[in-house]
């Protein structure tokens, strides 16, 4: 598997799980990816949600994107490991909000300090097969980028 492949996986499977550790706790929330390229998976968050927090107490995450499909015999998983990296640039949090369906461009100006973008720039990628003979998983493919 290379990056491009990774990035190809994540855009074409939108939404995806985010996993934490905070405390002592596990959490789990599903999350839109904004977008992959070479140069990382990219997402946008706000800074009034439970994953924030999250994700300043502990970067160390795991994301787990499933393929799109009606039979499960072509059911396959992407998971990633890694550390999160913030992204500076008001640019870049600008174009994510305003690209963003479910919030209102009018209301950037106000919204603003509370819009976070980070990304994954290296990791530890599986894509995993999953199987209807007891949901068995057999790793297909391996990436440390």
């Amino acid at each position: 598997m290379k990056r491009e492949e990774v990035a190809r996986f994540a855009n074409d499977n939108k939404i995806c799980f985010i996993s934490t550790v905070y405390g002592n706790k596990p959490y789990v929330k599903a999350v839109p990816l904004w977008y992959a390229d070479e140069t990382g998976l990219y997402f946008e968050i706000l800074t009034t949600d439970e994953l924030s927090k999250h994700l300043h107490h502990n970067p160390n995450i795991e994301v787990c994107f499933v393929n799109k499909t009606n039979n499960i015999d072509e059911l396959k998983e992407m998971r990633l490991r890694s550390r999160i990296q913030y992204i500076d640039s008001e640019l870049i949090i600008e174009e994510a909000y305003r690209s963003d369906p479910v919030q209102d461009e009018y209301l950037y100006e106000e919204a603003k300090p509370s819009v976070e973008v980070f990304r994954i720039i290296h990791g530890d990628a599986r894509l995993i097969q999953l199987g209807s003979e007891g949901l068995r998983e057999v790793t297909m493919d391996h990436l440390v980028f």
